[in-house]
């Protein structure tokens, strides 16, 4: 896990390298790494990231994710499914706040850009909401996972 998760950052620096030498400028942004501070304050910029990473992660396992499922849509649909849900929120949480440019959903990518560009004081944000949202996503299927149908 540790492995993976410092390839992906790293992957990520690099890709911003990349992205830097592409536009020819030290100023760029990317969609899901933008945040006015004028507009949104910190706080709810911190909500949103919880918000929309925790509503993907439920749409994923209860769509694509669940084994129930798999004998509805089949195996091969399931990616498919993820995909979209991970497209509508995209696409979703760029409209849902002026100042906000949509929800980052993946820490490395905005970590890559930062890199390139320079830190701003909410950087930490795409890494706390996402792993809050991990975390009470946990909790939730760890106490009341889905599949179990014992009657109280």
């Amino acid at each position: 896990m540790v492995i993976y998760l410092l390839g992906q950052t790293l992957g990520g620096a690099l890709a911003g390298f990349i992205l830097q030498s592409a536009y020819g400028s030290k100023s760029f942004t990317v969609g899901g790494c933008n945040i006015d501070l004028q507009l949104v304050p910190v706080a709810d910029a911190l909500l949103l990231e919880f918000i929309f990473c925790l509503l993907l992660l439920f749409l994923s396992f209860g769509v694509g994710l669940d084994p129930r499922q798999g004998q509805i849509y089949g195996a091969a649909l399931s990616p498919f499914l993820v995909g979209m849900s991970l497209g509508v929120i995209s696409w979703g949480s760029a409209f849902t706040r002026s100042g906000y440019s949509g929800a980052c959903l993946n820490p490395a990518r905005c970590f890559g850009v930062y890199v390139a560009t320079s830190f701003p004081s909410y950087h930490w944000v795409h890494w706390v909401g996402p792993i809050v949202a991990s975390v009470g996503h946990g909790i939730v299927y760890f106490v009341a996972p889905p599949w179990d149908h014992r009657s109280t």
